[in-house]
């Protein structure tokens, strides 16, 4: 039994190992010089990540000196380090614990699932003490440089690493269970991942633009958050006594977190496997006779590709995140008219960009759309069957017409209302506005052209993940590059002929010269392009 626990274990190291180690495109190992790159950058990344917490704690280090109240330091880095590691964990310990792929292959053999659940658990907190350690361990160091060593000190943070893993261990079991009890009960499980993902990073990129004003706000407050620390956060300060070295604080906590950690494993080896074969309780569709209408073979391609869209959280989160920006940042613009209106107007901001304001929402509507690469990929996404779609009675020419089509349906319908409702807000006139709509249209329909052209030049048909099509393709990475190219081209002219010719004649060449290349790549698509389509195997 015990060599049955080391082998599940060895399973589970090697399967985080493949990612360095396997080339999920190609379907091969990589070679050892590929593996050590990718295991020094994601050592340097998570090394940055370190770095970042070292600088947030050495800020306030100091102030957390002359209060002293040493302990303050460890209280608030605990709290953080929870935070974090919760918020890092939770939706890879959904994956461990409820998505593994691997799951209905265990359960099949004659493995005890009290064996299979200890390292799948073993597995969630050594993930967050990961995520601890890097949060946790620069407040140590800074302690030390601005505060003083003790050897309590080193022993009582290095045991509370172990005691916070378990915390968030535990909490991010209890999150992971409510997110795979939802994804249980709801028929369109894609819709819960994109909202799940979207609201973590609303989450995070809130807190990283908000972290220096944060910083400020702590070490001005300094002696309130220590009298805070002694009242309702007093559970807080007795992280902050143990990391410090006290025994009395320092056993508790800890025999506390064994307690929590043993008991999340006896609720889960009830409850995860009847989750794991839970066939939720969506609502049937019940069926109902109508008459069929036939459609036309465009519009049967185009539901084809926005059906796919929809369908897939990696689409949406990776070729569709700019249309959420142009819409939150178009209701905030609404919100904050004077805050805008007197950002562009203040003395800090450059001469040409006040003088230009009227060009301005359509430059900004176009730079976050250039994120969206929709075409970029959908050739390659068509995978090892794109012999279906090259072998049905329909010309190749329509179904790049319909992949174009559907980036733009996707991206210029709401990059074209968010600038002018953003122009609106500018007081701009009703013709700014609209040609501010139209260059944004216009802008996306040449990505969008020049997207579909580079994967038709460089298609992907062999992978297993559509991640790697999406994320990492040739094609998006050009796509993007000549989108920041041509952005740069696009606020160049537009700045300029503002500044001589006024807004609206800006407004109208700019539409001009951003249509002509995409009214020529469209060209090369429906003859040449069509033509590579139909051979492309």
């Amino acid at each position: 039994m015990h060599n049955m626990v080391k082998a599940l274990i060895k399973k589970e190291l090697l399967q985080f190992l493949s990612i360095y180690t396997i080339d999920k495109r190609k379907g091969r190992s990589r070679s050892v010089g590929v593996t050590v790159l990718l295991l020094i950058l994601m050592g340097y990344a998570l090394v940055s990540f370190a770095g970042m917490f070292f600088m947030m704690y050495s800020s306030i280090a100091p102030a957390v000196a002359e209060t002293n109240e040493n302990r303050l330091l460890f209280a608030m880095a605990g709290a953080l380090t929870i935070a974090v590691s919760i918020l890092g964990s939770a939706f890879t310990t959904y994956s461990v614990l409820y998505k593994a792929k691997d799951n209905e292959l265990l359960l099949s053999l004659p493995i005890p699932p009290a064996k299979i659940l200890s390292v799948r658990v073993l597995t969630v907190f050594v993930l967050s003490l990961v995520s601890c350690v890097i949060a946790w361990t620069p407040s140590l160091i800074a302690y030390v440089i601005f505060i003083g060593f003790s050897p309590a000190v080193l022993v009582g943070h290095f045991i509370m690493t172990f005691a916070l893993a378990a915390f968030a261990s535990v909490i991010s079991s209890v999150l992971g269970w409510l997110i795979a009890l939802v994804t249980g009960f709801v028929r369109n499980k894609s819709l819960v991942t994109v909202l799940l993902s979207v609201g973590f990073i609303a989450v995070y990129y809130g807190f990283y633009f908000r972290m220096q004003s944060i910083l400020r706000s702590v070490i001005a407050n300094m002696d309130r958050i220590a009298e805070a620390m002694h009242g309702w956060a007093w559970p807080l300060m007795q992280v902050g006594r143990a990391a410090s070295g006290e025994i009395l604080p320092l056993a508790a906590i800890t025999l506390i977190a064994a307690a929590l950690f043993i008991l999340m494993y006896v609720v889960l080896s009830k409850t995860l496997f009847g989750v794991l074969t839970a066939s939720g309780k969506v609502k049937k569709a019940v069926y109902r006779e109508k008459e069929a209408k036939a459609g036309t073979a465009a519009g049967a391609l185009l539901k084809r590709e926005l059906m796919h869209f929809v369908s897939s959280p990696v689409l949406i989160l990776n070729t569709g995140f700019g249309v959420l920006v142009v819409v939150v940042g178009a209701v905030v613009a609404v919100i904050k008219a004077d805050a805008l209106k007197d950002l562009l107007n203040g003395s800090s901001m450059p001469f040409f960009m006040t003088a230009a304001a009227g060009v301005l929402p359509a430059a900004a509507v176009s730079m976050v759309m250039i994120m969206d690469c929709f075409t970029a990929s959908s050739v390659s996404l068509e995978g090892k069957h794109i012999w279906l779609v090259q072998s049905t009675p329909v010309p190749a020419k329509l179904v790049l017409r319909m992949k174009e089509l559907t980036h733009v349906l996707l991206n210029a319908v709401p990059g074209a209302i968010a600038a002018a409702v953003i122009s609106y807000v500018l007081r701009a006139s009703l013709a700014e506005a609209m040609l501010s709509a139209l260059l944004a249209a216009i802008f996306v329909w040449l990505n969008a052209a020049f997207g579909l052209m580079m994967n038709l030049l460089k298609p992907n048909l062999e992978w297993t993940n559509e991640s790697v099509p999406v994320k990492q393709g040739l094609p998006v990475l050009f796509t993007m590059l000549f989108g920041f190219g041509s952005l740069l081209v696009l606020a160049g002219l537009l700045i300029g002929l503002s500044l001589t010719v006024g807004t609206i004649p800006a407004l109208a060449v700019g539409c001009a010269v951003f249509a002509l290349p995409a009214v020529l790549i469209d060209l090369w698509i429906g003859s040449r392009g069509a033509e590579r389509f139909r051979h492309i195997s």
